[in-house]
């Protein structure tokens, strides 16, 4: 039996039950699955997330609670929402509750920690944040920076890249010193083989060498001759 209702035209059941499978016409529940179509699909998203969002500062507002949403689209962009207005904060709580419930400590009794666990704790969130900041720079992880953060990373990149040019070049300036020193040190050895050759082939030749002869030059006595010696 056909009838009318707020929905459209409806076919009822013997029992006299509506339901959404007996819809003809009208608004009727969707079906869950991937939309084909990408327009309608970022239709559907857009307006679901704002949804979502809205629902979510609801639920904060009525119940003072703590909200949280994070999504990721199909193409990789971050859309987020903290009722706290930090979101870092949010999920640092988080952590620490599951951490808490996965990993309990001894003495559940006590809840305020040791200066030791404290300080351990610290450092824990120190390596958590070189670990992130190790992985923005490795070019990981960017789509949760914001704007003024990916200056800043993008500034620290640069001046890295300025000292490893520096420290670059400094090595190359060492190695070319190195090199002339090299080149000093050859060229007297190089001189002082050609010496040692050009006396070993005198010697062969049954010549003096001409160091000595230059050396006897310069040691031979001068003898002065007296032009009038036997006259007188």
């Amino acid at each position: 039996v056909y009838q009318e209702g707020a929905q459209g035209l409806f076919l009822r059941t013997q029992t006299g039950r509506q339901t959404d499978r007996d819809v003809i016409m009208g608004r009727g529940k969707i079906e869950i699955k991937k939309i084909d179509d990408v327009t309608s699909r970022q239709v559907t998203f857009s307006k679901r997330k704002a949804g979502i969002f809205k629902k979510a500062h609801e639920l904060s507002v009525l119940c003072d609670a703590e909200v949280a949403v994070l999504i990721f689209s199909n193409t990789g962009r971050l859309y987020d929402f903290a009722s706290s207005r930090c979101m870092e904060q949010t999920i640092e709580r988080y952590e620490k509750c599951t951490k808490a419930i996965n990993c309990p400590t001894s003495d559940p009794i006590v809840e305020n920690k040791s200066p030791i666990q404290e300080g351990i704790e610290i450092l824990r969130q120190k390596l958590r944040a070189l670990q992130r900041l190790q992985r923005n720079m490795m070019g990981e992880e960017l789509a949760l920076l914001k704007v003024g953060e990916l200056h800043d990373l993008e500034h620290n990149i640069e001046c890295a890249i300025l000292k490893v040019r520096a420290r670059q070049n400094q090595i190359q300036l060492e190695k070319i010193a190195n090199l002339r020193f090299k080149e000093q040190l050859l060229i007297g050895e190089n001189e002082q083989l050609q010496k040692m050759l050009l006396e070993e082939a005198q010697r062969s030749l049954g010549l003096r060498p001409t160091s000595l002869i230059q050396t006897d030059i310069i040691t031979s006595p001068t003898i002065i001759m007296n032009p009038y010696e036997g006259f007188f």
